[in-house]
């Protein structure tokens, strides 16, 4: 906490000099510093300690991992065996290509639209070519015309022959469906219960991601385990000398601050790994199901609680979890999707749709007991905002 005193000039003629005494709260140096190492994923902690070791020639980067077994208990070894098997709870450092060889590359993601148009380029004239753009400009995420094709050839000044002519020609080079008034002609074209952008990507550059923690199911147990870089103390025979001998010198001056910012780098990231160990565990223990692949509801964590049980504040939870990744044997999740998830929302929005075709008079009041019921607790206002949401896709 830190009181400032704040003295102003007015600005009229009379030239006067007032204080004020403000209170604010502020975070030191190093706390912004550990916050930025917890909140940083793999990537991006990678590229931050690099920097750091180069700055710093007491620290050196190194490979570690830290791995946790949730029950908490320990193998015991046979001590008749001359070389005892590897621990499933501190196993071998896990390298690059073991099995989770995740490149750190974005790819093109070509979209429905730019096939089309590839494809309307090498059997179109540039009139009929013309017509598809306008075409693609009128459709739905499923290939749905949205307005009529007499408005789309006043709009493109053609005759409505030339655009249904269009239309065909698409349809011939592969395109069952494609540009239908609705659900029910396409139905009628396609018999595969598909539509005609089923399968194609959005056009996004593709991001390919990196878990920043593990959880393995090996002989009956689940194993959590955390992948980055550390960062170790390195002080050579040099070093040791200035510091332990060397009179008040600037290099001694030196060193000394290097070693105490090493020294606060290499805590900084073993609290992060301990924090991330305490949320997976967390994650893990009241997600069992989902994470075997025996369930495929999440059972969504709440913050305040988990910040609560780990004696850590809100704010740390938000920044641990965040734009981070954990790999389980039930696939590759967001952690942030285990807290206040979107499947809880989906789930929100299928009881309502659910309830409203059985009674569409339902209040928003009545809606919200009835989620909690199930275990969903949601604001009157998100009802609503859900309930706008279903109307308009059924429109």
């Amino acid at each position: 906490m830190m009181w400032l005193v704040k003295s102003s000039m007015d600005t009229r003629l009379e030239g006067r000099i007032s204080q004020r005494l403000e209170q604010r709260l502020g975070l030191s140096l190093k706390t912004q510093q550990a916050l930025k190492i917890l909140q940083l994923n793999t990537m991006e902690l990678c590229e931050e300690l690099e920097s750091i070791a180069q700055e710093n020639p007491l620290l050196e980067i190194e490979r570690d991992d830290y791995i946790l077994c949730t029950d908490g208990d320990s193998p015991i070894e046979d001590p008749t065996d001359e070389e005892p098997p590897e621990s499933i709870y501190m196993r071998k450092e896990r390298t690059e290509d073991e099995g989770w060889d995740f490149d750190r590359l974005e790819t093109d993601d070509q979209c429905f639209e730019d096939i089309v148009k590839q494809i309307g380029y090498l059997v179109l004239d540039q009139n009929s070519y013309s017509i598809l753009e306008g075409l693609l400009d009128s459709i739905d995420e499923h290939g749905i015309l949205k307005v009529s094709i007499k408005r789309i050839a006043g709009q493109l000044s053609v005759s409505r022959e030339d655009v249904i002519a269009v239309i065909e020609k698409m349809r011939e080079c592969g395109f069952d469906g494609l540009f239908s008034r609705s659900k029910e002609e396409m139905s009628a074209q396609r018999d595969d219960g598909y539509y005609p952008t089923s399968g194609y990507g959005d056009g996004n550059f593709t991001k390919y991601v990196e878990p920043d923690v593990f959880v393995e199911y090996v002989e009956k147990r689940l194993v959590i385990s955390v992948r980055d870089i550390g960062l170790a103390l390195s002080v050579d025979d040099s070093y040791k000398s200035i510091l332990e001998n060397a009179e008040d010198t600037d290099a001694k001056r030196y060193l000394e601050k290097k070693m105490n910012e090493a020294v606060f780098f290499v805590n900084a990231l073993e609290r992060r790994k301990e924090t991330l160990i305490a949320i997976a565990r967390e994650i893990v223990s009241t997600n069992v199901s989902f994470l075997m692949g025996e369930s495929q509801r999440i059972a969504p964590l709440i913050m305040v609680d988990v910040a609560t049980k780990l004696d850590l504040s809100v704010s740390t939870i938000s920044r641990a979890v965040k734009d981070k990744y954990i790999s389980t044997p039930n696939g590759v999740f967001a952690m942030r999707k285990f807290f206040g998830n979107t499947d809880e929302r989906e789930r929100a929005m299928e009881i309502i749709a659910k309830q409203l075709k059985e009674a569409p008079e339902m209040s928003d009041a009545d809606l919200v007991r009835l989620l909690k019921t199930r275990g969903i607790r949601i604001a009157r206002r998100t009802a609503n905002k859900y309930r706008n949401q279903l109307r308009l896709s059924r429109q």
